[in-house]
Formats: structure tokens, C-alpha cells, sequence
């Protein structure tokens, strides 16, 4: 029985060396690839370092050209903004000038045009004047004369009338012939003298009208007189005017010609800052050339290297999986401390239940979680976010066999993980929440094997 036993515990000694060394060989194995990953991941760091240094030294160069392009341009559109503007304020304020000048001048012109015209009516109401009085002197002459004339026609008759009653005072025949006579002279001269007086009262009346129309035309004259004195002077004041405007135009003048020569040397000195643009520019081409041949250069061996760093992580994650699964059906990952679950705990259920609102974790679940490795658990997180956020989608990769725990209990769903995908998730949704149950990580052998944790399930009626 002893010898058995000894035989047995030799056997299972035996077995277990043999474990241990192919667990050994594959952890070498795997730091044998960290440190290829390690070394070339430095090495890549290196030239990406060096990289970064030309792409930064040649940055800088072209923004310190493209600095000096826009300083350049900046200066070139400002000296154009300043010079269009100041010349379109002297154009506009020439043009108001000469606009202004000429309304002056055509003032100027219209009531000098008024103004001879005035002197002109003057002068024709002067000669009316002379005119109207030299008829009223001949009217006042010819008046004079009548009344000259029928005071001695009237002196004449007095006299006679005297005599012809001197005469009525002798009864003679001789005195009555001479009282016939003279009263018929009497009668031609009263006669005649009736004729002045009307003549005299015709001239009378045509002299207060001669004498009416030549006070109208003094105050006529005088009227214009003042009015031509006012013109005179309003023409004196716009001559002025006109003086001071034609030196403000020619000082304007003199301003713009001024400023067009400035614009012909600001012209030059765009010239030399538009050659200098240019210099700047071919540089900036020059360098972003350069630029874009390194970053060609860099992401052709970029490539090269995503390529081998795929293949290395491959390996890895084979050699990751395969110490994952060793370590599974060694039930390596029940040797955790109490302070490492503790740690796990608060890192891992405040965050899930804050980010994953439409899932529930069961204890179990979490044990699990905690007992797989690192990696594993990074796979199963991105399970979790798939099935959380997008279920349908995330539903392509479910296996199509259930896990049936029970009659009349919905069936559980296992979502593979894991490079080999050996691993499993089992979860159930309903009511739209994402159910996570267990977790497996070995098909056989391990406390996490798919048997053992499905058993679990049935068992517990999940």
C-alpha cells in the first residue's frame, strides 16, 4: 500500500515538474517577447524623438517665414488701405472744392450778368429821366407863357371894360361906335383868353403828370441804385470767396501731387517687400517640402513598424493568453490578497456602476473578474461596453448555443473573449438591463472553467 502511494506521489510529482516547466517556459517566453517589445518600442521611440525634433525645427522654420510673409503682407495691404483711402479723401475733397469754386464762379457770373443789367435798367431810367424833365421844363415854359399871356389878356380887358363904361357915361354917337368896338374886342379877347385858360389847364395837367412820373422814376432810380450797390458788394464779398477757395484748391492740389509722389516711393518700397514675400514663400515651399518628405519618410517606416509591432503583439497576446489559461487551470488566480480585492473593488464596481448604467453586476461576477488577469480583464471591460451601449451590434458575436439553467428560466448568453476565445461572459438581458452573471476562462481545468461555472449557473438557477 506504501509502495503505491510512493508510486502515486512520485507520478503526480512528476506531473506537477512537468506543469511547472511549461508554465516556466511560457512565462520566459513571453518576457522574451516583452523585452523584443520593450526594445523595439525604444528604439522606435528614438527615431520618433528625432522625428519630432526635425518636425519641430522645421515648424519653427516655416512659422517664422510664414510670420514674416503675414508681417510682410500685413505691412503691403496696410501702406494699399492707407494710401487708397487718403487718396479717395483728396480726390473727394478736391472734388468738393471745385464743385464749391464753381458754384461760387456761376453765382459770381449770374449777378454780374444781373448786375449790368441793373446798371443798364439805371441808365435807361437816367435817360427817362432827362427825358420826362426836359418835358416837364418845355410843360412849365409853355404854362408860364399862358399864364403870361392871360394875365395881359385879363389886364387888357379890365382896361377895356373901364374904358367901355367911361364911355357909356357920353350919349354920343362917336362914343357909342367906340363903346361897339371895344366891347367887341372884349368879347375877341375874353374870347381868346377862354381858349389859353383851357389850353393852360390841358398844359396844367400833363405837367403834374410829367412832375408825378419823374418823382416815380427817382425813387425808381434810387431803388436800383441801392439795389446795384448791394449786388457790387455781394460781388465784392464772392470775389473774396472765390479767392479763398481757388488758393484752397491749388493748396490741394499741391497736397495731392505731394502724395502721389509719396505713393510712387511706397510703391518702390512695396516692390522690395514683395520681393522679399517671394524669397519668404520659395522658402516655405522649400521647407514644406522638406517637411512632407520626412513625414513620408516617417510614416513609410511608421508602417513598417505598426507592422512588426502588430506580429509582436500578436505573439504577446498569444503568450499573454496562453500563461492566462496556464494559470486558469492552475487556479492561479484564486491566490489573490485581501488588500488586492479590496483594491480592485474600489477601482472597479464605483466606475462600473457609474458608466454602465444599463448593466447589473452580480457578486460573482466581480470575484471572477478580479481572479482573471489584467489583460482579460481589459477584454472582458470592452465586452461590457459593447453589450452596454451597443447590444445589438455587440450581439453578432454571441455564441449561438444558449446556457439553458433551468425549465421555464430564460436562457443565459455567452459572449467569447480572449485570444484563443476560450474565455466566456455570461450574461442575460431583460427589461433592458445587460444581466452579467459569471465569468469562465478555461474550456477544462480551473476553478474557471466553462463546466464548473455553467454547472454554477444551473445550479443556482440563474
Amino acid at each position: 500500500m506504501n509502495e503505491w502511494k510512493n508510486d502515486v506521489t512520485a507520478l503526480l510529482a512528476k506531473v506537477a515538474g512537468k506543469s511547472y516547466d511549461w508554465l516556466s517556459n511560457v512565462l520566459n517566453r513571453t518576457d522574451h517577447t516583452l523585452t523584443k517589445v520593450m526594445e523595439f518600442v525604444q528604439e522606435k521611440k528614438n527615431v520618433l524623438d528625432q522625428y519630432l525634433v526635425d518636425r519641430r525645427s522645421l515648424l519653427q522654420s516655416i512659422e517664422k517665414a510664414q510670420l514674416e510673409v503675414d508681417v510682410l503682407q500685413k505691412e503691403i495691404n496696410k501702406t494699399k488701405q492707407y494710401q487708397r483711402e487718403k487718396h479717395m479723401t483728396l480726390l473727394e475733397e478736391l472734388r468738393e472744392r471745385t464743385s464749391e469754386l464753381f458754384q461760387y464762379q456761376k453765382e459770381y457770373t449770374a449777378l454780374e450778368i444781373k448786375s449790368e443789367r441793373s446798371k443798364s435798367a439805371l441808365s435807361d431810367l437816367v435817360k427817362e429821366k432827362e427825358i420826362a424833365i426836359n418835358e416837364r421844363n418845355y410843360l412849365k415854359s409853355e404854362y408860364d407863357h399862358l399864364q403870361e399871356i392871360i394875365q395881359i389878356t385879363s389886364a387888357e380887358l379890365v382896361k377895356l371894360k373901364s374904358e367901355v363904361v367911361t364911355l357909356n357915361e357920353h350919349s354920343t354917337s362917336i362914343a357909342q361906335q367906340e363903346i361897339e368896338l371895344k366891347e367887341k374886342k372884349i368879347i375877341e379877347l375874353q374870347s381868346a383868353c377862354n381858349r389859353t385858360v383851357r389850353s393852360r389847364t390841358k398844359i396844367e395837367k400833363r405837367l403834374k403828370e410829367k412832375m408825378k412820373e419823374t418823382a416815380q422814376l427817382n425813387g425808381e432810380i434810387q431803388r436800383m441804385a441801392q439795389e446795384i450797390k448791394s449786388q457790387n458788394e455781394l460781388v465784392e464779398k464772392l470775389k473774396i470767396v472765390i479767392d479763398e477757395r481757388e488758393a484752397l484748391l491749388e493748396a490741394e492740389q499741391i497736397e495731392l501731387q505731394a502724395f502721389k509722389e509719396t505713393m510712387q516711393q511706397s510703391l518702390v518700397d512695396m516692390r522690395e517687400k514683395e520681393k522679399s514675400i517671394d524669397k519668404a514663400t520659395e522658402r516655405i515651399d522649400s521647407l514644406q517640402k522638406e517637411l512632407d518628405d520626412t513625414i513620408e519618410l516617417y510614416s513609410i517606416d511608421l508602417q513598417d513598424s505598426q507592422d512588426e509591432i502588430k506580429d509582436l503583439y500578436e505573439n504577446l497576446s498569444k503568450e499573454r493568453n496562453d500563461a492566462s489559461v496556464a494559470r486558469a487551470e492552475r487556479d492561479e488566480q484564486m491566490e489573490l490578497s485581501i488588500e488586492t480585492i479590496t483594491t480592485l473593488r474600489s477601482e472597479y464596481e464605483p466606475r462600473f456602476k457609474e458608466l454602465y448604467k444599463d448593466s447589473k453586476f452580480t457578486p460573482k461576477f466581480f470575484d471572477d473578474f478580479y481572479r482573471i488577469s489584467a489583460s482579460d480583464r481589459l477584454q472582458v471591460e470592452v465586452a461590457i461596453v459593447n453589450l452596454n451601449y451597443y447590444y445589438d451590434t455587440a450581439m453578432s458575436r454571441v455564441r449561438p448555443n444558449t446556457v439553458n439553467t433551468g425549465k421555464g428560466r430564460p436562457a443565459v448568453y455567452e459572449y467569447p473573449f480572449g485570444h484563443d476565445h476560450l474565455g466566456r461572459i455570461y450574461f442575460r438581458k431583460d427589461r433592458n438591463i445587460v444581466s452579467f452573471y459569471r465569468i469562465s476562462r478555461t474550456k477544462n481545468g480551473g476553478k474557471l472553467s466553462q463546466d464548473r461555472v455553467i454547472t454554477w449557473l444551473r445550479n443556482n438557477r440563474i
